[in-house]
């Protein structure tokens, strides 16, 4: 065990719980060495294809290389999934009538609102004189 916890193992070993750290045999350590390498190769692909995403949250390493991909992979699922709802959606746009909305009632209501307001208005500047005058 390693680290400042002792609840790492060494590169390449694994962590079987209760039990502790065992090393890998080779059948492993050589799927290990060709993951490694095509981490390699897609390494920079990855870089060309996603430079901005990269600069602004993520620097590839260990693990944050799949944390991009996923990202990546997320983002264009997002985007396709808003494209589709946008295609649906489209038509019944299309259909709306802005004339067939009665705004008559809110207009009324806001009208009614702005003559009890300065009605109040007035009664308050009335008390405020009235006070003024009898003091």
């Amino acid at each position: 065990m390693e680290g400042e916890k002792c609840d790492r193992c060494p590169h390449r070993w694994v962590l079987i719980p209760d039990s502790g750290c065992y090393g890998c045999d080779s059948c492993i350590d050589n799927l290990l060495d060709v993951t490694d390498e095509l981490k390699e190769v897609i390494d920079p692909v990855m870089e060309e294809f996603d430079v901005s995403l990269e600069k602004h949250f993520f620097t590839i390493a260990d693990g944050e290389f799949f944390q991009t991909v996923a990202l990546g992979y997320f983002t264009t699922q997002r985007l396709i999934f808003i494209n589709d709802s946008v295609v649906d959606l489209q038509p019944k746009v299309i259909t709306l009538d802005p004339g067939k909305v009665d705004l008559k009632p809110m207009t009324n209501e806001v009208e009614a609102l702005e003559q009890d307001h300065r009605s109040i208005n007035r009664r308050v500047i009335n008390h405020q004189l009235g006070k003024q005058f009898w003091n």
